[in-house]
């Protein structure tokens, strides 16, 4: 069973989601920017990127989402799969010190890989992120802004073209 409330194996490039306490289900926490002392031990928010095989534009996103988020406000999960000639973008963790890295032997999928790391993240909210994402600044607020709503379980931006038109 996963530690999401709501979950899709296909789904937008960004999401945001309300983990369930393992200890209390309906109990998670603030969400509305204060920090309470419990919710200060650890990250705010728990970035998760599966990757199939080379992936080209991991890097790049994985910059972005670092010049976007402040350290210690985030932990980040890249879940490495190998493609169908057994390639795989492995490594990605020594050079990212932030990153905890799941190097898989088979590919999964996607839904189960995204699950797989989700089970080893510490956060109260869970941000599912496609490994071509381009971040840009103040991409995170909002979406933990409307997760302070308890009726809010999930939530994604608007994606931009490169064009900076509505996707």
């Amino acid at each position: 069973s996963s530690d999401l409330e709501t979950h899709s194996l296909r789904g937008p490039a960004v999401q945001v989601e309300r983990r369930r306490s393992r200890e209390h289900p309906d109990s998670v926490g603030r969400h509305d920017g204060e920090r309470t002392d419990d919710s200060m031990k650890g990250p705010l928010v728990s970035c998760v990127t599966v990757t199939y095989g080379p992936t080209a534009s991991l890097r790049p996103m994985l910059e972005s989402l670092e010049r976007t988020t402040r350290y210690g406000e985030v932990e980040v999960f890249v879940v490495t799969q190998p493609d169908s000639t057994g390639c795989s973008e492995r490594g990605i963790g020594s050079s990212h010190p932030r990153i905890t890295e799941v190097d898989l032997a088979d590919n999964i999928g996607f839904g189960p890989a995204n699950n797989l790391a989700v089970a080893r993240t510490r956060a109260p909210l869970i941000a599912l992120l496609n490994p071509d994402l381009v971040l840009t600044e103040h991409w995170l607020e909002p979406l933990v802004a409307a997760l302070g709503d308890q009726s809010v379980t999930i939530v994604s931006p608007p994606l931009l073209t490169p064009m900076g038109e509505l996707d």
